[in-house]
């Protein structure tokens, strides 16, 4: 009995978590953003926020320059190099241990196609509106859209941390 309610609880699994047990990884689900947050230290989650602040800024001051004072073509191009740096980075962590990522499969990339898509929709106007925008303003209206996007997942999605 105990070992059809254990197998029964495993299928209930999403299809990702069975891919992660069944390749040896230790996986606790987590039941949403405040147990993430209570688990994680305050300094963990402010060297996080403080990394994310300094590395969005530097890559900004970059792509500036870039764009305008070299005066570098394609943003496209520029974007590119970015979406490929971005996922070399994050396989490097991945294959030292840093991070999980569960197995692409049909199902996992289903659940987050639409992210890429808006990401790369974001890069790409971003980084055109950059070479016609002043730096304070491209920084203000970016950061207004990060504080947008918060406000509409509280009010349309009820998302509260």
């Amino acid at each position: 009995m105990a070992e059809s309610k254990a197998l029964l609880q495993h299928q209930q699994l999403p299809s990702n978590v069975q891919v992660l047990e069944a390749r040896g990884i230790d996986f606790q689900e987590n039941n949403g953003p405040a147990e993430a947050l209570s688990s994680s230290s305050w300094w963990q989650r402010v060297g996080s926020s403080t990394f994310y602040c300094v590395g969005s800024f530097i890559i900004t001051l970059s792509n500036k320059a870039v764009l305008t004072s070299y005066g570098f073509p394609s943003s496209e191009v520029l974007g590119l190099a970015q979406l490929i740096t971005t996922v070399v980075c994050l396989l490097a962590a991945h294959l030292s241990g840093g991070i999980r990522i569960p197995m692409l499969t049909m199902d996992v990339f289903v659940q987050v196609w639409p992210l890429p898509g808006l990401f790369l929709g974001n890069l790409l106007f971003g980084l055109g509106a950059m070479r016609f925008l002043s730096l304070p303003i491209f920084i203000s209206l970016r950061r207004f859209t990060i504080a947008m996007t918060m406000a509409a997942e509280v009010f349309i999605l009820g998302v509260v941390i």
